[in-house]
Order: structure tokens, then C-alpha cells, then sequence
């Protein structure tokens, strides 16, 4: 099930069929969560680390997982990055058997969708000690993020300007759109050779998905 809903595109493509509005949904949330770098189900299930998916297999790969795993320290530093993710939320982290992070807001690290980060710069992670990580992949149709959503609805948007890499191609009708705080015009196939090139930019994709997007730690 896809966290956007066809109905929620009523504004953004009027006329269109449900079936075809899911199908540019269903597209949209995949190309959304390659670009984050989420894992699907499988590849979170099979993965090297220890660990299991506990429950939320999804037909979205942005739905909500919830994962318990333990992670070996390979390398003594101050940030741990996380092979899984991103975490939506934590419920507990556990350091070598001392609990650092639970629900009661007992809080003695900083924890990121791809990381985990000692307040202290001089503070290490023990290489060879173990981490157990609790908590969540992905979001509900109520917790996705405002800004992801707004990329699914750009990703649906370019979908329907043109057939090119895989696009339906329902026609390049758009000519302008309120996509939650944020508003672009838009040029019909008519007027310009790249349907759906905008007069009036939207934040661009890496922008909007930045906070979720997998780092390059260089470490």
C-alpha cells in the first residue's frame, strides 16, 4: 500500500484515472526511496548484520519497518554510521550491553537517520563492542514527512510530462501546481522540447530528501 493515496492527487491531476494515479504513485515512492537509499524488506532481512525485521512488511518502500539489530564496531571513532537505514525513530540503543537512548528520553547520544554521534568529540566507539539498535524504518501515510511528500508529488509530476526513462506519459497538461508550501508553473509539451521544464523552480529533489539521504562519511 503506498503512502500517498490517488485521491490526494485530485488537485495535481484532475481527470485522471485512480488506477493510473496509483501507478505514478507506486513509481514515485520507488524513485523516492532509491534516492534516500532505503532498504527494501528483503534487503534489510538478508542483510550481513545481525538482526531481524520484527514486523511492517509493506508494499511501499517507504513504509514503516520495525527493526531490532546488533551492529559490530569496526572502527574506533566518534560516529558510528549505521549499514541500515534511515531510522525514522529510535525506541532504545543499546552500547555494549549499557542502554545510551530509550524511550524515557534517557539520552546520552546523538542519534541521525544513518548515524550515531558521542555529544563529546573525544568520546569513542570501542571497536570489536557491539551496538544494538531498536526502533524504525520508513514512515505511516500520518508520519511521512512533509518535504518527502512533496518530492513523491514532483516525482508523480514529471512522471505524467513525459514517456522518457519509463514515464506514463498522461501528457504535459500541467500548467501550474501548489504542492504543500511550495508552487512551480509549468510549460506545456507544446511550448517547450523537455515537457514539464518549470518556470518557476520547486526545490530540487536532493534538497527536499537531503536530511534522509545516506551520507558520504569519507570514513
Amino acid at each position: 500500500m503506498s503512502l500517498v493515496a490517488p485521491a490526494d492527487l485530485d488537485d495535481l491531476l484532475p481527470g485522471v484515472a485512480t488506477d493510473l494515479r496509483q501507478a505514478l504513485i507506486d513509481r514515485a515512492e520507488a524513485a523516492v526511496a532509491d534516492m534516500i537509499g532505503v532498504q527494501t524488506h528483503m534487503e534489510i532481512a538478508a542483510g550481513p548484520d545481525q538482526g531481524r525485521v520484527l514486523e511492517g512488511v509493506t508494499a511501499s518502500p517507504l513504509g514503516e519497518r520495525t527493526i531490532d539489530r546488533t551492529y559490530t564496531i569496526g572502527v574506533a571513532a566518534n560516529l558510528f554510521e549505521l549499514p541500515v537505514g534511515p531510522m525514522s525513530s529510535y525506541t532504545t540503543i543499546t552500547a555494549d550491553g549499557t542502554v545510551v537512548l530509550d524511550h524515557l528520553d534517557t539520552t546520552e547520544i546523538l542519534a541521525g537517520p544513518w548515524w550515531l554521534r558521542w555529544p563529546d568529540p573525544s568520546v569513542k566507539w570501542v571497536a570489536y563492542k557491539t551496538v544494538r539498535v531498536e526502533g524504525t524504518i520508513g514512515w505511516t501515510s500520518a508520519t511521512l514527512p512533509e518535504r518527502v511528500k512533496q518530492a513523491i508529488y514532483q516525482q508523480v509530476t514529471a512522471l505524467t510530462q513525459s514517456t522518457e526513462h519509463g514515464g506514463l506519459g498522461v501528457g504535459g497538461e500541467v500548467k501550474s501546481e501548489k504542492l504543500g508550501p511550495f508552487s512551480a508553473s509549468y510549460v506545456t509539451a507544446a511550448d517547450t522540447s523537455a515537457a514539464g521544464e518549470t518556470k518557476q523552480g520547486l526545490p530540487k529533489l536532493e534538497d527536499l530528501l537531503r536530511h534522509w539521504m545516506r551520507p558520504d562519511f569519507g570514513i
